[in-house]
C-alpha cells in the first residue's frame, strides 16, 4: 500500500509512505508532495517531489522490490501516469510534450510545439491525453489517443478543459471519453481495440465517466445517478455517491455514508 499523510498545521508538510512486507517506510516528505502527483498501477507508483516550486523530480517505485528510480527532472508536477508494467507517461515541463519511459528508455511521442500535450494516462501500449492550444482562442481543449505511432483525435475542440478520469480513461485496449452532443451536453463514448466507437448515453444533460471496465463496459454519472452500459442502452444502478470499481472480472460499487449529529 502507498499513501500520503499531511500535517494540519499552518505550513502543512506531506509525507509519502509505503507499507511493504509488514513495514511502514517514509519515502518522501515536503511542502510540495501532493496527492495530485501520485499514480499507482500494479506494483508500481510514481510521484513528484521537489524542495522548490516548480522544480520537481518524477520518481517511480517498484513496491515488490522496494527499488526507487528517478524517471526525469523535467516532468510537470502533476498529471503523469504509470502502467502496471512500470511504463510511465509524462508531460515535459520544458516543452509540454508527451514522453514514455520504459525501464529508462524514453521515447518522445508528440512533437508539436504549437500545442501543449498534458495529463496523460497510460495502459499497455496506449496513452490518452489532453491537447491544449496555448493561445486560448475559441475552444482550445481536445482529447487525443496515442496508439503505436498514431495520434488519433477522439473529440472535437471544446471551451472547458476535460478532466482526466472523468472525461477520459483507458482499460485493456479500450478507451472511454466524453464529447459534446447537439445541445452542447457531454456524452460518454468508448473506442474498442479495433477502433469501433460506441455512444453510451442519450441524456439531455451532462454525463461523465465513473469507471471503464473490461470489454468496454462503462459506469456513468449523470445528474445524481450512476448508470451502467454495455452499449445497448444505459441501466440505472444507484445514486452517484461513492465509486465504481472493475476488479477481477466483476463490478463493485462503494457507497459513501454521511453521518450527522445534532448537538
Amino acid at each position: 500500500a502507498i499513501f500520503l499523510a499531511t500535517t494540519g498545521s499552518a505550513y502543512p508538510v506531506t509525507r509519502l509512505h509505503v507499507w511493504r512486507q509488514g513495514a511502514l517506510t517514509e519515502i518522501a516528505q515536503g511542502s510540495f508532495v501532493s496527492g495530485s502527483t501520485l499514480s499507482v498501477s500494479g506494483n508500481y507508483a510514481i510521484w513528484s517531489w521537489g524542495e522548490y516550486y516548480p522544480d520537481f523530480n518524477l520518481y517511480r517505485i517498484n513496491t515488490a522490490t522496494g527499488v526507487t528510480t528517478l524517471v526525469t527532472p523535467d516532468a510537470e508536477a502533476a498529471g503523469n501516469s504509470v502502467a502496471a508494467d512500470g511504463s510511465v507517461a509524462f508531460s515535459t515541463r520544458s516543452t509540454h510534450q508527451i514522453v514514455r519511459d520504459r525501464d529508462g528508455l524514453q521515447t518522445a511521442l508528440t512533437n508539436d510545439p504549437s500545442h501543449w500535450h498534458t495529463e496523460p494516462l497510460i495502459d499497455g501500449d496506449q496513452i490518452v491525453y489532453l491537447r491544449i492550444d496555448p493561445s486560448g482562442v475559441d475552444k482550445p481543449y481536445s482529447i487525443v489517443l496515442i496508439e503505436g505511432a498514431d495520434l488519433i483525435p477522439l473529440t472535437g475542440s471544446r471551451a472547458i478543459p476535460p478532466q482526466r478520469g472523468y472525461d477520459y480513461q483507458l482499460k485493456d485496449g479500450w478507451t472511454a471519453y466524453t464529447d459534446l452532443g447537439t445541445q452542447q451536453q457531454l456524452h460518454v463514448f468508448t473506442r474498442s481495440p479495433q477502433g469501433a466507437v460506441t455512444r453510451h448515453t442519450d441524456f439531455s444533460t451532462e454525463s461523465r465517466i465513473d469507471r471503464l471496465g473490461g470489454a468496454g463496459e462503462v459506469m456513468i454519472r449523470n445528474g445524481q445517478k450512476r448508470y451502467f452500459s454495455r452499449g445497448l442502452g444505459s441501466v440505472e444502478v444507484s445514486s452517484d455517491d461513492g465509486q465504481a470499481y472493475w476488479l477481477s472480472g466483476a463490478w463493485y460499487v462503494t457507497i459513501t455514508t454521511y453521518l450527522t449529529q445534532t448537538l
